[in-house]
């Protein structure tokens, strides 16, 4: 069975391709939809056709921050009809639940978790689609989203800044913790393959480089401009990863 989503999930889309300078016929035709069905947010449409539509127009436009633009100016009624349930929760715990539990009635092609550990709470989100593709820009505008969520439910209780901060603090720590377990284990003389030994250690030196001074610049800029910090965690994963392949790859 087909699985179908509300419109509403490309809510923004004409408007960001119009403020790229951008034509979407062409990539809009090429995935079976058109501007009409996109400005019916009831109507259902296709995930897979949504999710490469995304990729497929960050690639054309250019813009590889597609998605978070689009979720820059969500609001809470873009939620539909759950929106005025979700105002009325006591807490963001309760809002949360209600995301969770009405995610039929707004993109159940979204997998939403939520975990508790200590006096953290771990919001999970993963993009379901019926074949295999690429999804980051779908997987962007689901955080930048549930971002929005939380800031419109909160109001002047939202440390925007404080938020972005903290949660480039906890990719980096990731990342850098990854990286001490590996030199950790290579030192300890338990891997073979001294080679792919040696090609891996490079290949995690320079991602780890890379990466940290992206989320390093991103904690320090949540404090001066919000869409750039939330921009630059998104960028540094991938522009590590390119800058470490090509490194690898050119000592071949």
């Amino acid at each position: 069975m087909t699985k179908l989503v509300r419109a509403a999930v490309l809510t923004n889309y004409l408007e960001v391709t119009q403020y790229l300078g951008f034509n979407p016929r062409d990539v809009l035709a090429a995935v079976g939809l058109s501007r009409a069905q996109l400005q019916a947010p009831e109507h259902r449409i296709q995930i897979d056709a949504a999710v490469r539509l995304l990729e497929d127009s960050a690639a054309a436009s250019g813009c590889q921050t597609f998605g978070l633009s689009m979720a820059e100016s969500r609001q809470l009624s873009d939620f539909g009809v759950v929106s005025l349930l979700l105002s009325h929760q006591r807490t963001l715990r309760d809002a949360l639940q209600v995301v969770v539990d009405y995610r039929h009635l707004m993109n159940d092609s979204l997998a939403i978790f939520i975990e508790e550990a200590g006096k953290m709470v771990i919001i999970r989100e993963e993009v379901v689609t019926e074949t295999p593709m690429p999804s980051r820009q779908a997987t962007e505008l689901a955080i930048g989203v549930m971002f929005r969520l939380c800031s419109a439910l909160l109001g002047s209780h939202w440390q925007e800044p404080i938020a972005l901060a903290l949660y480039a603090l906890n990719l980096l720590l990731g990342v850098l913790s990854y990286w001490l377990l590996w030199h950790h284990v290579s030192t300890a003389g338990i891997l073979e393959w001294e080679e792919l030994h040696a090609m891996t250690g490079q290949y995690l030196d320079r991602f780890v480089a890379v990466s940290s001074i992206g989320f390093g610049l991103a904690i320090v800029t949540a404090f001066l401009n919000a869409p750039i910090s939330l921009t630059l965690v998104f960028l540094a994963t991938t522009l590590a990863k390119t800058v470490a392949r090509r490194r690898i790859l050119g000592r071949r």
